[in-house]
């Protein structure tokens, strides 16, 4: 007796272990009827597949020999079953390991048979059948990577996906020509990236009022009866948003909680479009922005709380686009700025704050406009090439950021050509610029090239370098002022600046000059002194910097018109902020000069102790020589070479530790070499 119960034991055991078999880790192929009636005589106990299923084949009604399959380790394809009408035998399957490819079923109406499915590890993809609903869905709730529905004519909406909170990656609704709304995405809260695309019906986004997180980015493209999309209120994080191609979208109400954007902005072809009302809690825009071929656009109020755009700005072919208004705020365009065959533009004032891009800046085709005024200021020194190119009406260019960049750039280009007399070419618009412009002619001595017979030597003009040498600390200029060759009588490059008339911590504007043997100071140009464009007429302090040298301002306000002379070399006529004799140094008797030695750029003339001038001497002929020893000459363009001679000495005539010693004991009136000078314009240095 006790043998027949463990036989019967051992009988049982081995029927479980039979019934939770898996199975075909190759998968299986099932392309008739047949084959699916047969699968449980063929294999039995056979409940988990390992490898893929292909169901496809003519005449394939029904999957009911396929129902003891619980688990499906790779894809399952449901493809081409021309009379498949049900998936009733999939009742018992409850996993998918990779995807679930359903397609070309023209009579499957639902997905009734999958409701003991719960889960799918890659895609659900649904091409091409005919759907009325996806009912059968009802324990999926997480689509862990990408979901497409395309082509499914019979739908109307997709009741059957209530249950479904999150799609990890692509969701994909697209060419389902009956589809009216999106209710069934009632619990959807989060969606890695959405493309909602030639759905001809589609007239709301209703159904998505749940969705709060779109990461990747919202895409709706080619859906001519959608009027809005009110229906994504609810959501508070976008990662950017393109509009394609809906004809009848009229408003972009439904993203007001969004603040940022972190990719782009796309909207073109939106011919209902009037403006971009919905947008107004955006403050900034991490990528690109597009605006094209709107043919209602008026203007782009909506955007108006926009102060930065991460990549270029396009905005092109708007034909009823009068203003820029709503790009008020605009501060900053990280890529290039294109405005482009916009037919009844007529002003670019809204981009009046705008005082920075990252490429070149194109205005073309514009048939209407007459000014550039708007793009006033823009930072020269931020634009790589300008194309002002087939406007017909534009004759005013001369506005501040195209006038700098002209003075400043001989190497970049500058296209202008086909526009109103004033703005035909660039020796026009040049000349507009000088007519417009206030020219500062300064003239001043630096102390440590300082020759005699009031001339400046010019050792360094063969090491000079041909752009500005100021875009490192502590100056942090960002110009682009160049040369396209050193001038024989140049003595270095300096930086020279207008400050508030009634608080000289105002820093109005700086421009790099050109610093000659007789003191003067000119533009890149090497005609004018520096040209400052759109700077009214009035009372401004005048500063001049060098990269080793005390920096020195006038005592008053200086009457800045349209041609001013300040020299400094002659305190009878000027007299520098401070004591004259603490702001400047004596050459020759009557002859002033910037004082030298201040190598580190902090106002003060050290010979000992913590950062003093004279170290930083000694630290740079030991870097570059790789020797302890203080007698090497080190050859080049350094800030340590206090003499301007191009050899930066420690020791021996003419060493430039001395120049800082001779001129502490001048300036101290002791001859203790531990005092520190300290300059009357300490407030200049940070």
């Amino acid at each position: 007796m006790r043998y027949l119960s463990f036989l019967f034991l051992l009988f049982l055991l081995i029927n479980i272990e039979v019934s939770a078999q898996s199975c075909l880790p190759q998968g299986i192929v099932f392309n008739t009827q047949s084959a699916i009636d047969s699968f449980p005589i063929n294999y039995p106990g056979c409940t988990e597949i390992e490898g893929d299923v292909k169901i496809s084949g003519f005449g394939i009604t029904n999957l009911n020999g396929l129902s003891t399959i619980t688990i499906i380790g790779g894809t399952l394809r449901i493809l081409n079953n021309l009379d498949l009408l049900s998936l009733s035998g999939l009742t018992s399957l409850t996993s998918i390991g990779e995807s679930l490819m359903i397609s070309g079923n023209r009579l499957l109406t639902n997905l009734s048979g999958l409701d003991n499915l719960s889960f799918i590890g890659v895609n659900l993809i649904l091409f091409t059948n005919g759907f009325t609903s996806f009912n059968g869905l009802s324990s999926i709730t997480f689509i862990n990577n990408a979901f497409f529905i395309v082509d499914h004519d019979s739908l109307t909406n997709l009741i059957g996906l209530e249950s479904i909170i999150s799609i990890g990656s692509d969701f994909v609704i697209q060419g389902n020509d009956n589809l009216t709304s999106l209710t069934g995405l009632d619990s959807v809260t989060f969606i890695d990236n959405f493309l909602i695309d030639f759905n001809p019906s589609l007239i709301s986004l209703s159904g998505l009022e749940a969705v709060i997180d779109i990461p990747g980015g919202l895409n709706i493209w080619n859906n001519n009866a959608l009027k809005n999309i009110t229906g994504l209120h609810g959501l508070t994080n976008l990662g950017g948003a393109s509009f394609i191609n809906n004809s009848s979208l009229a408003s972009l109400s439904g993203l007001e909680n969004i603040t940022s954007l972190t990719s782009g902005l796309d909207i073109y072809n939106n011919d209902s479009l009037v403006n971009l009302n919905g947008l107004d809690s955006i403050t900034s825009i991490g990528g690109l922005v597009s605006i094209l071929d709107n043919n209602s656009l008026i203007n782009l109020s909506g955007l108006d709380n926009v102060t930065s755009i991460g990549g270029y700005l396009t905005i092109k072919n708007n034909d009823v686009l009068t203003s820029l208004t709503g790009l008020n705020n605009v501060t900053s365009i990280g890529g290039y700025l294109t405005i482009w065959d916009n037919n009844t533009l007529t002003s670019l004032s809204g981009l009046i704050k705008l005082t920075s891009i990252g490429d070149y800046l194109a205005i073309l085709d514009n048939d209407i406009l007459t000014s550039l005024y708007g793009l006033d200021n823009i930072y020269s020194y931020s634009i790589e090439d300008v194309h002002i190119q087939n406007n017909d009406s534009l004759s005013f260019c001369a506005v501040k950021s195209i006038c700098d960049y002209l003075a400043s750039s001989t190497i970049y280009g500058a296209y202008i050509s086909n526009n109103e007399c004033g703005c035909n070419s660039r020796a026009e618009v040049e000349a507009a610029c000088a007519t417009y412009a206030k020219e500062l002619n300064v003239k001043v001595f630096l102390q440590g090239a300082y020759a005699d017979s009031n001339i400046m030597n010019t050792n360094l003009t063969s090491i000079l370098p041909n752009a500005q040498p100021y875009d490192y600390p502590p100056w942090m200029y960002p110009g682009v002022e160049q040369l396209d060759s050193i001038p024989p009588d140049m003595v270095d490059w300096v930086l020279v600046e207008l400050r508030d008339s009634s608080d000289y911590n105002i820093v109005y504007e700086t421009k790099t000059g050109v610093l000659l043997s007789n003191g003067s100071i000119k533009g890149t140009n090497l005609l004018n002194g520096i040209q400052f464009y759109n700077i009214d007429t009035g009372y401004y302090y005048v500063v001049v910097r060098h990269r080793n040298h005390i920096s020195v301002m006038t005592e008053q306000p200086i009457f800045l018109s349209s041609l001013t002379q300040v020299d400094f070399t002659d305190t009878t006529s000027l007299i520098p902020f401070g004591d004259a004799s603490q702001a400047q140094i004596e050459l020759v008797p009557g002859v002033w000069g910037m004082i030298c030695g201040d190598v580190n750029q902090d106002g003060k003339l050290k010979y000992s102790g913590p950062d003093n001038d004279r170290m930083m001497i000694i630290q740079l002929i030991t870097n570059v020589s790789g020797s302890t020893s203080i007698t090497s000459v080190i050859n080049g363009y350094y800030f340590e070479d206090l003499n301007l001679n191009t050899e930066v000495k420690y020791s021996g005539p003419n060493n430039d530790g001395a120049i800082i010693i001779q001129n502490i004991v001048s300036l101290t009136g002791s001859t203790n070499i531990s005092n520190v000078y300290i300059c009357p314009v300490m407030f200049l240095y940070p």
